[in-house]
This record gives C-alpha cells, sequence and structure tokens, in this order.
C-alpha cells in the first residue's frame, strides 16, 4: 500500500463527507490490515473512521450486510453512516472506549455479568436471525483454516514429518464433521473480550456492543462461546468458565454431551489456528507481542485435546507440534529472513 496515495484518497472522503474540519486519531488495533481513526468536530460529536484497503482486506459490502444481520436479530452494532466499498472506507458510530477487556481489567466483579449477558445475546443471535446470507465451509475448509499451525508455527522450526500435515489435517477433518449437521447458525468467528463494548446507557443485551464482526458465517452454535470462554489473550478462571458454560446450555437447550464434544473440537480447532497466526505475526510481520498469549493457547489446546473424541487429533498434533517452550518462543522471537514485499 502506498501511504502517501492512501492519505490523500482518506482526506478526498472525508472532504466528500463533510468532515474535512474533523480532528483524526488513529485508534489501536489488533491483528488487522484494518485500520480505525476516531473523528472529533470539537463540540463532542464523535465517528469512526474505517480505513479498509480493498487490496488486503475482503469488500466492505459484507461487513454492511453482516451488521444488517445482527442488528435484525437485536444486537447492537455501530450504525453505518457513509461508506466507498470501491476505496475501503467507512464512517461508523462510535462506541467508545469500553472494551469489555478493559471493563473486566478495571471492575473484575464484573466479569461474570459481562460475559452472562455477552452469550445470552449469542443465544440471541443464534435464536433469531437468519443465517442463510452467511457464507458456510465444508468441513474440509475448516480443518485447513488451521494449517498455519504447521506452516508457520512447527515448519519453520524443524522439518515436518513426513504425512504429518496430511495427518493432522485429516483428523481435524474428520472431527469437524461429526459437527456438520449442526452448522447453520450464525457465527461471528472472533469473538472475544477485545471486540465487544459495554454500552451501559442502553437496555438489556443491546448494552454488549459488536465490532469485527465482517468475517461472520454459518458454523456450530458452540463456536462463539468456545472463542469467549477460551480468550487466546486472557485467562478466565475454571469456575467461571463452567459457570459461563451451563448459562449457554440453559439458555439454549442444547444437549450437554453433544455440546462437551463440540467445544472440545472447535477448541482445538481455534487453537491450532491461533499458533499458526501469533508465530506468524511475530515473525512475518514484526509483532512479537503475540508470543506472549502462546503458552496460554497451548495449555487451551491442550485441554480441549484431552476429550476422548479427539484421541487421534491429540497424536497428530503432539507428533507435529512443539510446545512453546521459552527456548521455542526465543526463536520465533527472530525477524524472518526475508519478509514479505508490502
Amino acid at each position: 500500500m502506498n501511504e502517501p496515495l492512501r492519505n490523500v484518497a482518506r482526506r478526498g472522503f472525508l472532504e466528500r463527507c463533510g468532515l474535512a474540519g474533523w480532528t483524526l486519531a488513529a485508534l489501536r488495533t489488533d491483528a488487522s490490515r484494518r485500520r480505525y481513526f476516531r473523528l472529533r468536530d470539537g463540540a463532542g460529536a464523535s465517528l469512526i473512521l474505517m480505513d479498509a484497503p480493498p487490496e488486503t482486506n475482503p469488500p466492505l459490502d459484507g461487513f454492511i450486510a453482516t451488521a444488517r444481520i445482527l442488528a435484525e436479530a437485536g444486537l447492537s452494532v455501530p450504525r453505518v453512516h457513509e461508506a466507498d466499498p470501491g476505496q475501503g472506507f467507512m464512517l461508523l458510530e462510535d462506541f467508545g472506549d469500553a472494551l469489555l477487556a478493559d471493563v473486566i481489567t478495571k471492575f473484575p466483579k464484573r466479569a461474570a455479568m459481562l460475559y452472562g449477558e455477552t452469550l445470552r445475546a449469542i443465544a440471541q443471535l443464534q435464536a433469531r436471525a437468519d443465517a442463510r446470507a452467511l457464507p458456510i465451509r465444508t468441513s474440509g475448509e475448516r480443518a485447513r483454516l488451521s494449517l498455519p499451525a504447521i506452516d508457520d508455527y512447527a515448519a519453520p522450526l524443524a522439518p515436518t514429518p513426513p504425512g504429518a500435515r496430511e495427518r493432522l489435517l485429516a483428523a481435524l477433518e474428520e472431527a469437524l464433521f461429526r459437527l456438520a449437521p449442526e452448522s447453520a447458525t450464525p457465527v461471528h468467528r472472533d469473538c472475544h473480550a477485545e471486540n465487544l463494548v459495554w454500552l451501559p446507557d442502553r437496555r438489556g443485551l443491546a448494552r454488549v456492543g459488536w465490532l469485527d464482526f465482517q468475517d461472520a458465517e454459518q458454523g456450530h452454535p458452540a463456536y462463539d462461546p468456545v472463542s469467549l470462554l477460551c480468550d487466546a489473550r486472557r485467562d478466565l478462571s475454571a469456575d467461571l468458565v463452567t459457570r459461563m458454560k451451563a448459562l449457554f446450555l440453559a439458555e439454549t437447550g442444547s444437549d450437554p454431551a453433544e455440546f462437551e464434544a463440540a467445544w472440545a473440537t472447535l477448541g482445538a480447532q481455534r487453537n491450532l489456528r491461533i499458533l499458526g497466526i501469533f508465530a506468524r505475526l511475530a515473525r512475518r510481520e514484526g509483532k512479537p507481542g503475540y508470543l506472549a498469549h502462546m503458552p496460554r493457547v497451548w495449555r487451551q489446546l491442550m485441554r480441549h485435546l484431552a476429550h476422548p473424541d479427539l484421541r487421534d487429533l491429540r497424536d497428530a498434533a503432539l507428533a507435529t507440534l512443539p510446545e512453546p517452550t521459552p527456548a521455542i518462543l526465543a526463536r520465533l522471537a527472530e525477524p524472518c529472513p526475508t519478509p514479505p514485499a508490502p
């Protein structure tokens, strides 16, 4: 991306929207190729500018369509004020800075209430939303999402044993295939405390604000609860996770044994993928801060793989993937010798 040209395009979009005089401040972002800015007019009004260059991001039309699906289910999503999908710019309602992660850090006794309201909102989304307009993946496609665990985590550390990649992929695809009949509910795909905003001035489940939902698809109803409660970036107590799982089961009427099997399978798939993504962010994109989370991701992966239904997947993973010890993390912190072209 040519930064000077992008800056010119951004200014042009703001001028067309009548916002040339508003101040612009960059916001913190996670592992994203999008950038966000807060616009202020000096009189108390504010908006969020999403800058998503089309050459490195999916079309904005998907974000707009998904926002409509979530809003129709009664969830709080940022209102779209203006959009230029061709250039990758969008003006959004400003939900403020009260990320669930920050609120829980400041007020830890509110964690159960905040996670509980989020899970109730997930249950409401699953009960009310029409997921048919969202994309759906086959079990094989979902399994391949976790190949970064080998390609970006294990392979740069040591040669991959012959057939190991295929064995891991086959075991994961088989496990996911057993869940396929349930794959018809809306799934955020990245539901965690840094993608949720607490909106205390609203009522009921509308107090949970949803961000970064542009990758939503059809999937298993256990996926978003796993993503929320098995957070790669923070530890939740075992007691809190148990209570929140019970709450979700009560809200949805899901079969406990089937839910536990899905919890383990989807948790394993997600954490395998995260291992690879965090390793790639560290080695190829110069973001070693993600390595601090990898021991937690590994612990979660091991807990999920302990489920008896995942014996083959556990064997394949342990035969291929090293534990992220301090020595391994130190090697991953070394920059990639041939960084990708910008």
